[in-house]
């Protein structure tokens, strides 16, 4: 099934369990998945966007595939190479001051001012340091690209399209993929479709931090992975 594809079936089982009494039920409750635990969460608090979005929390051990040491496709160097764990979050906190600084002084819309755009900052610090000893290249999305993916990076005949996500919770041993945008909103507003259902990225970068540690970890998915937990979910283990 074509990615496209999955994410319209994701989407449709979705809005089934949103529009029943099954939302009322199991809506931010553990549920049995596999032998694990899976919860459909909406957040409390505003995002750094402004949204209070819902999310589809999996275990990480569903869908992380480690990278191959000898890496040689593209994607599979990226996957290495983006692959980080108990780095400083100083750095990123020092990126998203001078973001803030930018939006003060009127360079930069308040939602481009915030950690999760310093950790896109920073991937792009990373791609610039891999293209000097790589030979690849990379571009941030058109307009009319800017929902699909973060960066396309090619090299030579090869090109690869990465989402970059944060999480402020390091340690769960989950991943949040959202599913909706805003919960205050309407469902079947398209603006409103969550990350995970209108990605066009194949590769999904989450940066994990702690901003009482300090620390932050980045992992690369593979997003066919991701979708395809996430439609086995709720077609086979989310109660009816």
């Amino acid at each position: 099934m074509e990615m496209e594809q999955v994410q319209v079936k994701i989407k449709g089982e979705f809005k089934k369990f949103w529009e029943s009494e099954s939302r009322n039920i199991y809506l931010n409750k553990p549920i049995s998945c596999e032998g694990e635990r899976v919860q459909i969460r909406s957040n409390i608090r505003e995002s750094p966007d402004g949204a209070k979005g819902v999310f589809l929390l999996l275990p990480i051990n569903w869908v992380w595939e480690a990278p191959p040491e000898n890496p040689i496709r593209l994607d599979e160097c990226l996957m290495k190479d983006l692959h980080l764990k108990n780095e400083n979050l100083d750095e990123i906190l020092k990126i998203e001051a001078e973001l803030k600084k930018e939006y003060q002084k009127g360079r930069l819309r308040k939602r481009q001012a915030n950690i999760q755009h310093a950790f896109e900052k920073f991937t792009e610090r990373l791609l610039g340091d891999l293209g000097l000893t790589q030979s690849l290249t990379y571009e941030r999305p058109s307009l009319q690209q800017i929902s699909d993916f973060d960066f396309l990076i090619r090299r030579g005949k090869e090109s690869v399209s990465l989402e970059v996500k944060s999480d402020k919770f390091r340690s769960t041993g989950n991943i949040s993929l959202e599913l909706m945008r805003d919960y205050r909103r309407s469902f079947d507003d398209p603006l409103n479709t969550g990350s995970l259902l209108k990605t066009r990225a194949d590769l999904w970068q989450v940066y994990f931090y702690d901003t009482e540690e300090k620390k932050f970890d980045s992992r690369v998915f593979r997003v066919q992975n991701l979708l395809q937990k996430a439609l086995e979910f709720f077609t086979l283990c989310l109660p009816d």
